[in-house]
């Protein structure tokens, strides 16, 4: 719904409820395996000049790449995607990389 939806308001709000939900074990694979599609559109989003859904798109991602384990597997990697997209939101980022880092 967040990625595929061509309707702004649902893109928005989608993409503010993955970024603020706090994690979870991503051994348990709550989002499943991914297929390429939606790893593409992760990617895609990470280098928009401008997401769709300002301040809450890369966040999504991080969440969404956090329990793929792609296209970021390297734990280096993805806490700094998570320092860099939450830097607007500072609240979100604090919970989002400390339940990051305690459930890698």
């Amino acid at each position: 719904m967040w990625i595929h939806s061509e309707i702004p308001d649902v893109r928005f709000v989608a993409a503010w409820a993955l970024s603020r939900l706090p994690l979870v074990n991503r051994e348990l694979m709550p989002l499943g395996e991914g297929d390429d599609d939606t790893v593409s559109a992760l990617q895609q989003i990470d280098f928009q000049a401008k997401p769709v859904a300002p301040g809450h798109d890369r966040c999504a991602a991080c969440v969404v790449g956090y329990y793929l384990q792609k296209p970021w597997s390297e734990k280096k990697e993805l806490l700094e995607k998570f320092a860099t997209a939450y830097e607007k939101i500072p609240t979100a980022s604090l919970l989002q990389r400390s339940t990051a880092t305690a459930n890698s």
